[in-house]
């Protein structure tokens, strides 16, 4: 069906959840604002059910499609293929002091420790010792996913859509083409956020222009190395058929057709190194023996001896106009990966979920190229929690106010 002439396109609503560089949003405080969300479309299905024409009062349009987005506090969840409890020594690894590296405006402590470089463990180079620390302390959460133990934490987007799989309002997808659309707006994002943040860091530290996802038979997207890092020097260039790492993890829970969870894309996170300093280190991530995690920042940039391009990464401010639209409200607590990252995986999602205007869920036609030439804003809707939750949702969401942030030590 092609669109009616004059008809407003329903847009994806984008929910971010704010963070503030130095206090970031609990896993818990995710859950529960996700939880809201899944109930208003399963209220809305259930009315649905029993609603009568002629005789039932005229039903609401149906809650739109909505992203919830967020860089949360360091965090393992466990999945449903976690059968065995932790240990009470397993579950001290996991909570033990972490530091993570921050922006020097927001943290005066400096840590002075020969380990916080990768490239010393690994080969014995010198490091700049001057770097500013924040610490943080995991928290242990169980997940309705599959899988067994991940890690989420600052330098990592997530993303969970909230909508219904056999929802009016788009085309209606089975579990498999719901999973294939999220890892398929996972790598065209990776592909967009590497290249728009190219100019923000020295030339000299860039050392791939262009970042490739791709699937496996294991879940999540993956990424090939094609450069040598100082714990493969001995093995030579890893060429074409290099090392796979996983760059984004993939877990999908449905009730009644409406999905939770959803994706989680590492773009600054520490991904080598000590477990102090790399979450990863103290985890076999998703139970994958042998298989390695990865990081936008790592796969395109340099490790230098002083790590200079992190500061790169730091948070971006309000003066700066470099990323356009739609990245505005996320420069002052995301570094510009995670940044580009806000900006680009819902507008991918939205164009790959190809919205209606007449609310009939029918097929785009494929001649009609408009939902190519459309822009982010024509496309998503950024918004906050009480735009769509309503006043007061803080009270109704089940968690006391110590319970939505984590600041760092």
């Amino acid at each position: 069906m092609s669109r009616q002439a004059g008809s407003k396109p329903l847009r994806l609503q984008h929910i971010h959840i704010p963070g503030f560089t130095h206090r970031l949003p609990r896993y818990a405080l995710a859950v529960a604002i996700q939880s809201k969300l899944q109930q208003r479309l399963l209220d809305y299905k259930a009315a649905a059910a029993t609603h009568v024409e002629g005789y039932t009062p005229p039903l609401p349009p149906p809650p739109p499609p909505t992203i919830l987005s967020f860089i949360p506090a360091p965090t393992y969840t466990l999945g449903r293929r976690q059968t065995t409890h932790l240990t009470t020594d397993e579950a001290e690894r996991l909570r033990g002091r972490l530091n993570i590296h921050w922006h020097k405006n927001y943290k005066r402590e400096r840590i002075h420790d020969s380990r916080l470089n990768p490239k010393e463990i690994i080969n014995g180079r010198t490091v700049d010792h001057g770097h500013n620390y924040a610490s943080f302390y995991p928290e242990i959460h169980n997940a309705p996913r599959g899988g067994l133990t991940t890690y989420h934490g600052p330098g990592q987007v997530v993303f969970w859509p909230v909508l219904d799989l056999k929802s009016p309002l788009h085309r209606h997808f089975s579990v498999r083409d719901y999973a294939c659309l999220l890892e398929k707006t996972t790598i065209a994002s990776i592909a967009e956020a590497a290249s728009a943040s190219l100019p923000s860091f020295p030339p000299e530290a860039v050392r791939q222009k262009e970042i490739q996802g791709f699937t496996t038979e294991n879940p999540g997207v993956w990424v090939r190395r094609y450069w040598v890092d100082g714990d493969d020097e001995a093995d030579g260039h890893p060429g074409p058929e290099g090392e796979e790492s996983k760059i984004a993890a993939l877990g999908v829970h449905l009730r009644r057709h409406v999905t939770g969870l959803g994706v989680a894309v590492n773009c600054s996170m520490p991904v080598r190194g000590v477990e102090e300093y790399n979450p990863w280190e103290r985890i076999v991530a998703c139970g994958l023996e042998g298989k390695r995690v990865t990081s936008l920042a790592y796969e395109m940039l340099e490790y230098l001896p002083q790590m200079r391009w992190v500061r790169a990464l730091a948070p971006q401010y309000r003066d700066n106009k470099r990323y356009g639209q739609g990245s505005k409200q996320f420069r002052d607590e995301a570094p510009v990966l995670e940044t580009q990252m806000l900006r680009a995986w819902p507008e991918f999602f939205a164009r790959a979920l190809r919205m209606q205007p007449d609310g009939t869920g029918a097929a785009v036609d494929e001649a009609d190229s408009s939902n190519t030439t459309k822009t982010r804003d024509d496309l998503v809707d950024d918004v906050t929690i009480e735009q769509v939750l309503g006043k007061g949702w803080e009270d109704s969401i089940g968690l006391t106010e110590e319970d939505h942030y984590t600041t760092a030590k």
